[in-house]
């Protein structure tokens, strides 16, 4: 049975992108939320709402450059409103916060829809098109994953995916979608099905190796 898309697509993701990418973001982000909450609050209650926003998109975005520094993914250093996004494998990783559990199109920037154009072939392995010829799956397919941050409100609720858009980068419908703690599990399985390939001998196999063990006994009635 062929793996579906959204296998193939989870599997080049957990193979591309490093473990400890996941795991320094696991650390970071909860102290970046609760940060930006703060400082949010040294303001008027009008202004908070956008000094909380404005705060957390910066210290997301240090924290986005943290994690991909830590793997030595290349990427640029965060600068002024610029996207931080960086490069491993055929993956593309830049970062989007939703403060609403349901997803919604509304800030969309024309830069990270135009990092979403690779996305119309992953998009493919999920949804094949009739009229198109299909995509080899042997072949790199390149794409951009999202680091979704999501925080609601005035509580301390957060939750972190991992989301692979179509072209035009709609976030009601993504194409891939796991939460993190769900995608971390792709990596333990993998090393599970590498523990559990031992290598065995075939029996003419181990027999030549004991007798050129048995050839390489010194002689003990030699002089």
């Amino acid at each position: 049975m062929s793996a579906s898309g959204h296998e193939i697509i989870g599997k080049k993701l957990s193979s591309d992108i490093p473990r400890g990418f996941w795991l320094a973001l696991e650390r970071l982000v909860p102290q970046a939320l609760a940060t930006a909450k703060a400082q949010g609050m040294l303001f008027q209650e009008g202004h908070r709402p956008t000094a909380t926003g404005f705060a957390r998109h910066l210290l997301l975005n240090e924290v986005m450059h943290q994690a991909l520094n830590e793997c030595g993914i290349d990427h640029k250093a965060p600068r002024g409103n610029g996207i931080v996004f960086g490069t491993v494998g055929v993956v593309t990783l830049a970062r989007v916060h939703m403060g609403q559990v349901k997803w919604d199109n509304a800030r969309r920037s024309k830069m990270k829809v135009q990092l979403c154009q690779p996305n119309a072939h992953a998009k493919k392995l999920v949804h094949p098109d009739l009229f198109t010829d299909e995509i080899s799956i042997t072949e790199p397919v390149e794409m951009t994953a999202f680091v979704l941050t999501e925080a609601c409100g005035p509580s301390d609720h957060y939750a972190i995916h991992i989301v692979v858009t179509d072209e035009m980068m709609d976030l009601r419908h993504p194409v891939f979608r796991e939460e993190i703690h769900q995608f971390l599990q792709r990596y333990q399985q993998a090393q599970d099905v590498q523990d559990n390939v031992k290598p065995t001998l075939k029996n003419n196999v181990k027999k030549l190796f004991d007798k050129t063990d048995e050839d390489d006994q010194p002689d003990p009635t030699s002089a």
